[in-house]
């Protein structure tokens, strides 16, 4: 099992408004999550990988693409994590 080392809740953002696909919402939401990661994490923790994921939850745009682009960078911010041992819900 896991021993992680750093939690950083994002669920509360996450299940806000689940059933919410609206484009505008979505970057929003995106946006929101980038926002808390980097306010949680340390210089020394934001590598390329959290970075890139982070700028494409910041870069969404509302549009067509959008929930598949915020599924897209959120997959790319739990890879990190996971790799990192930082867990992204309490």
């Amino acid at each position: 099992m896991a021993r992680w080392i750093k939690t950083i809740d994002i669920k509360p953002i996450l299940r806000r408004d689940q059933t919410n696909k609206d484009p505008e919402y979505v970057a929003a939401i995106g946006k929101e999550i980038a926002a808390a990661v980097r306010a949680s994490t340390t210089e020394d923790e934001k590598t390329f990988a959290l970075l890139d994921a982070l700028d494409c939850l910041e870069d969404i745009e509302p549009g067509p693409d959008a929930v598949d682009d915020f599924n897209s960078a959120l997959a790319e911010l739990y890879d990190w994590a996971d790799h990192y041992r930082v867990w992204l819900g309490l």
